[in-house]
């Protein structure tokens, strides 16, 4: 007899606690509500005993199941909260899983590493109608699938899971691409149109629109849309707004309908005709109880669950989708990023449109007269553009500008930079100048120079900065202008259309594309794009300009800096140039060369954490110290004193093979140095180059071959750099004797992963071999690392501590309350400044157990402190 208990007495928590004590094999154990009223009743009703608090019904009962009837928002907080309990053996939560995917996936890794089913309960699976449909389906008896529609009547939030989850069902094994949403919250347009019950308005436990409509892509062409709240269209079988839940399914061979307590119909060239099968309320509130007979049976049998979820994450990221592409005004392009929560955008925008009045999706504009206090004297604009790197295109690149324009040409003004390179191209475009367009030369290799000089040279109030390599478009210019004057940004970049000479120049295009795709979306913050990038002059000098010592990662610095700073950078889809790309890879290198040294200079001169954040982490730049000879002699040395380590804990090949790695990986550093990893990178880019060659006459192939040589240009890019600042510099460690990983500098740690919150605290996952590099008093310490007990998995841990050359006994390495303690003694340690902890362990591979996470996880380190023994 499996054991179940209940959080949440309320209308849903009820239905689950009477469906569980209808199931054969479950027991209801006990229910848990933080309010007292609610409680009572659930417990006269229900005759099991209650509790107000979640800890103390888990430790007096420990049940096998625990069902999370709550709202969506705090869930993650509640799922980690029971995660570590022993005993619990699956836990069900209701839709939404989560308000954020990050928080869905750190359910989700926490359920799976303690061996944890966890399931959301999306019901509709459990349904006659809709079982009916997905046999039918599954049979071919519609054949080719082309089209799905659905429509409720709950909000987004409320029942446009279950619906969109339902269709992703019908869909079969075919990903969602992309997601178009548009709504209204006006109450007066919505009172005077909606069939359904008007007291339905707010719903605070799912808040969402009051009506939206979403269009889904599928792949291999399949489409769906979804109806969700007021406005939705009733069928001809009605009990009730809230049973109007229904889908409709249109293949090449006939056309389907259910609806839930309602009806399954069919018509079918594979049958004689039509067929209706007629449904249930009493069917219907069945679904719950056929769930849980279903959870009853993964647990005891193994078999998997329908609602497990790893596949209800991916509905969860259509719900997001949905909000995301609402609050943004454009396509949500799926995967959707994980630091954003479109959810609380969208509501965030609701309450600001209910607050102005505004009718749906208006916004109140700082219109481009407002922004610009109107001088007839001096531009709206100024169209800045550098002569190096113009491909031929100089003059008509020019000539769009000053001849090409239907925007008025007094109106604007054009600044031409050159760094004297070609005084006969420099004349040439010089005479097309008109009266107000000025012509600067300085001679400098630095573009992004000539680019900050032309913009504090400028006149206009708008700036718009684009390349000698680019033709504008006629309505370039008049579109940026209507989209300021109607938009309240910053600063916002334009569309480019290709112009490509031959199949590398494609591939370019295609790489760009694949890009830009996430950078236009509304949010994102990569809009500083030389090709075609508009900002008002006094955001542009107020934020400090392009910092061209960095090269062409000044574009990025700038919009990292922009977006940190709080302005707000859009996309102007109505401007566009014409740009020409690159046609070789000779020709595209340098530029990737100059972008990726620029972002290595940028990551030593700012916080690891804002570039985490921004830029990502870097692998071969957090790497970079595991380049100096000296510490990849430490790590090679420790890697292969723990090498055969795993076969003795009888752990065995896991931990031989991540040691052997690392041996592997650091024996060529320590014998030739960094020079050996440059070697390497540029061996690997010609064979990716000759590759890219080989593939021409195949798109798909060549695409997959210059994408990946583009990688390993970035790639020998870095470690170019990273060699040759090695070899000019060397760390200046300060004594320290507290070393919290979320401030400690990067030169210091070795081995370790960006950071990470945890109940609003930083830390960093070590890796199977790690290493701190600390200076100390020769001294007696006792030594603590915090780890919080994070380490969760199913899987042992092998943990060695070296300090220094000094492998410290197993029995004198203590673990308590998330502690890991040690001692370590004057005889320890070695001359001058520096010393060196390191841990090498089993490491935790998050993808064995279902997480999306390629990592190699070690410790949980929050903090390492060094407390002297007297």
């Amino acid at each position: 007899m499996l054991s179940a208990a209940v959080i949440g007495c309320g209308p849903r928590g009820i239905e689950h606690a009477c469906a569980l004590k209808s199931v054969i094999g479950l027991e209801l154990v006990a229910v848990v509500d933080q309010s007292a009223p609610a409680l009572r009743t659930a417990i006269d009703s229900l005759g099991v005993p209650g509790y107000l608090d979640v800890k103390e019904l888990v430790e007096r009962h420990r049940p096998d199941i625990v069902i999370c009837a709550t709202p969506a928002r705090g869930r993650a907080d509640l799922v980690m909260q029971l995660a570590p309990f022993p005993g619990i053996r699956a836990i069900v939560v209701e839709k939404p899983m989560a308000v954020t995917l990050a928080e869905a996936e750190l359910m989700l890794g926490a359920c799976t590493a303690r061996g944890i089913l966890l399931t959301v309960c999306h019901q509709l699976r459990f349904c006659d109608e809709f079982i009916a449909m997905k046999a039918a389906i599954d049979a071919g008896e519609l054949g080719r699938i082309e089209f799905l529609r659905g429509s409720c009547y709950g909000n987004l939030l409320n029942q446009g899971p279950h619906l969109l989850d339902a269709i992703r069902w019908f869909a079969g094994t075919r990903e969602i691409l992309w997601i178009m949403s548009q709504w209204s919250d006006d109450p007066d347009l919505l009172a005077r149109y909606t069939q359904g019950d008007q007291g339905y308005r707010n719903d605070d436990s799912h808040p969402a629109p009051m009506w939206m409509t979403h269009y889904l892509a599928f792949e291999g062409g399949l489409r769906a849309t979804l109806e969700t709240g007021l406005l939705y269209q009733r069928s001809g079988t009605f009990r009730g707004d809230w049973l109007q839940k229904r889908v409709s399914v249109t293949g090449s061979n006939g056309q389907a309908e259910c609806q839930a307590a309602g009806y399954f119909r069919i018509i079918s060239s594979e049958r004689p005709g039509p067929e209706v099968r007629d449904g249930s309320i009493e069917r219907y509130r069945a679904a719950t109880r056929a769930f849980h007979e279903e959870l009853r049976d993964a647990l005891e049998a193994g078999i998997p669950h329908r609602n497990d979820a790893k596949d209800a994450l991916k509905t969860l990221e259509a719900v997001i989708g949905c909000a995301q592409s609402a609050v943004d005004d454009a396509m949500a392009v799926l995967p959707l990023a994980r630091d954003r929560d479109p959810v609380s955008e969208l509501e965030t925008f609701r309450q600001a449109v209910r607050r102005d009045t505004l009718a749906f999706g208006s916004r109140r504009t700082i219109r481009i007269s407002e922004r610009i206090d109107r001088d007839v004297t001096e531009p709206d604009i100024s169209v800045i553009v550098t002569l190096p790197d113009d491909r031929g295109l100089a003059q008509e690149c020019v000539k769009s500008w000053v001849h090409g324009q239907t925007y008025p040409r007094e109106r604007f003004q054009l600044i031409v930079v050159t760094d004297g390179s070609d005084p006969n191209r420099d004349d040439r475009v010089k005479a097309l100048l008109g009266p107000g367009d000025e012509f600067i030369c300085h001679h400098t290799s630095n573009e992004l120079h000539l680019y900050d000089l032309g913009a504090r040279r400028a006149k206009g109030k708008l700036l718009f900065i684009t390349e000698p390599h680019c033709i504008a478009e006629r309505e370039c210019l008049e579109e940026l202008s209507a989209f300021f004057s109607t938009h309240d940004y910053d600063g916002a970049c334009c569309r480019s259309i290709g112009i490509c000479s031959n199949v590398m120049a494609r591939m370019e295009e295609q790489l760009f594309e694949t890009g830009f795709r996430l950078f236009s979306q509304r949010g994102d913050w990569r809009k500083v794009i030389l090709r075609g990038f508009a900002v008002y002059r006094d955001t542009y000098l107020e934020e400090g300009g392009f910092e061209y010592a960095y090269g062409r990662f000044a574009e990025w610095a700038f919009a990292a800096k922009l977006h940190s700073r709080g302005r707000r950078l859009g996309y102007a889809a109505g401007a566009a140039v014409r740009h020409e790309y690159t046609t070789s890879f000779r020709e595209l290198f340098p530029f990737v060369r100059e972008f990726t040294r620029g972002e290595c200079a940028y990551r030593l001169s700012a916080l690891p954490a804002y570039c985490e954040h921004y830029f990502g982490c870097a692998p071969e730049w957090s790497a970079r110290e595991l380049l100096r000879p000296s510490v990849a002699r430490s790590a090679c040395r420790a890697a292969w004193r723990s090498l055969w380590s795993g076969f003795r804990d009888g752990v065995g090949r896991a931990m031989f093979e991540v040691q052997a790695k690392t041996f592997l990986q650091t024996l060529p550093i320590a014998l030739l140095g960094p020079r050996w990893r440059v070697f390497e990178a540029a061996w690997a880019l010609q064979i990716a180059r000759a590759r890219s060659r080989m593939w021409r006459l195949n798109d798909r192939r060549l695409f997959r071959a210059y994408s990946d040589a583009y990688e390993r240009m970035v790639r020998y890019s870095r470690l170019e750099y990273i060699a040759e600042y090695l070899a000019s510099s060397g760390p200046v460690l300060s004594e320290s004797y507290d070393y919290r990983v979320a401030e400690v500098s990067e030169e210091r740690l070795v081995g370790f992963h960006a950071l990470e919150q945890w109940e609003k605290e930083s830390f960093r996952w070590s890796g199977p071999v790690s290493m701190v590099r600390i200076s100390l008093a020769v001294a007696s310490y006792e030594v603590q690392i915090d780890t919080r007990s994070l380490r969760r998995a199913p899987v042992p841990l092998c943990l060695s501590i070296f300090f220094n050359r000094v492998k410290l006994p197993s029995s004198s390495v203590q673990f308590k309350d998330g502690f890991v303690s040690f001692s370590i003694q004057p005889s320890m340690f070695v001359d001058g400044r520096e010393q060196r902890l390191i841990l090498t362990c089993n490491p935790v591979r998050p993808w064995m157990f279902g997480v999306p996470d390629r990592r190699e996880l070690g410790l949980p380190i929050f903090s390492i402190v060094f407390q002297p023994v007297e």
